[in-house]
């Protein structure tokens, strides 16, 4: 199946064919970004991104439109809690463990706004704000109802050149028909007592772990794995994953406290986030769920 789309999408750019299949841009649409996230080979995925992008400017143009993004599990969607602001993001595999991230910033009243990932390094981001002109790419699946100011949470994923992944809790604001991305609202403090601010709070760990974030809205804290560095005895692998305990962002109203080690028993076991996916068995990144037996 994989191979015959692939072959129809080459006929498609070679003699500019029209289908049955691909009558109008929507089905044109809709053909492109399934085949972007599920075609073996690399090179057609890539051709189906760019012909993908170039509809997604001239489909989704106003708030109504973001309906047109909803009929594949791999279009991750998160909203404020007031439904004033949406967006859906996606990755796309270019090449083996090589992620590229886009996402479509939604408003009431306003144009959607665009944003295609640029080149970052991922684990020197703390300090800076983005815009859509100059985004680092995430998956974001979750926006946490505590509002600093005019700036909303969000939990967000990605994958790393080098295989890893990171969870990332960044801050979003609307301004000037822009999205500003980060801002200093994270506040960490050393052990002399000084005050450090970060724009975002990422963590990062290996492919072979799992980190889990919660947001217990009753207290107003975000939990999370604290992850630590490990050599594995038996092949040598210098591995980051949790070690069974929690580091927390605590709501102050006008920024987040950062408390590097949860104390107490405030949780017997982990924390685990579901993330709501239309209503079916998969994961954040679209794919099906494997079962586990117990």
């Amino acid at each position: 199946m994989k191979y015959g789309i692939a072959s129809l999408i080459m006929l498609f750019y070679t003699y500019q064919c029209k289908t049955q299949v691909l009558n109008t841009k929507q089905d044109s649409f809709r053909f492109y970004a399934d085949a972007m996230f599920f075609l073996n080979q690399a090179e057609f995925r890539m051709h189906a991104e760019s012909a993908f992008n170039r509809l997604l400017k001239e489909l989704i143009v106003t708030t109504a439109d973001s309906s047109k993004l909803n009929f594949l599990p791999s279009f991750v969607k998160c909203e404020t809690p007031d439904k004033s602001i949406s967006i859906i993001s996606w990755q796309v595999e270019r090449q083996p463990k090589d992620f590229h991230y886009a996402a479509v910033v939604f408003q009431a009243n306003a144009k959607p706004l665009y944003l295609f990932d640029v080149n970052r390094t991922i684990s020197k981001i703390n300090f800076e704000s983005f815009n859509s002109k100059n985004w680092y790419g995430a998956l974001y699946y979750h926006v946490i109802p505590a509002k600093i100011k005019n700036t909303y949470t969000l939990l967000g994923y990605r994958f790393g050149k080098d295989g890893s992944k990171y969870r990332i809790i960044d801050a979003i604001e609307i301004k000037n028909n822009d999205i500003e991305i980060g801002a200093p609202i994270f506040k960490h403090t050393d052990e002399k007592g000084e005050e450090e601010w970060y724009y975002r709070h990422v963590i990062n760990y290996s492919p072979s772990a799992n980190v889990a974030i919660k947001y217990d809205e009753a207290s107003q804290i975000i939990y999370f794995d604290h992850v630590e560095t490990f050599t594995d005895i038996k092949s040598g692998e210098v591995v980051r994953a949790p070690d069974g305990t929690f580091e927390s962002l605590e709501y102050k109203i006008d920024y987040w406290n950062y408390i590097p080690y949860q104390k107490g028993e405030i949780l017997e076991t982990a924390p685990r986030e579901k993330p709501v996916l239309n209503g079916d068995k998969k994961d954040i990144l679209g794919k099906k769920r494997e079962s586990k037996q117990k």
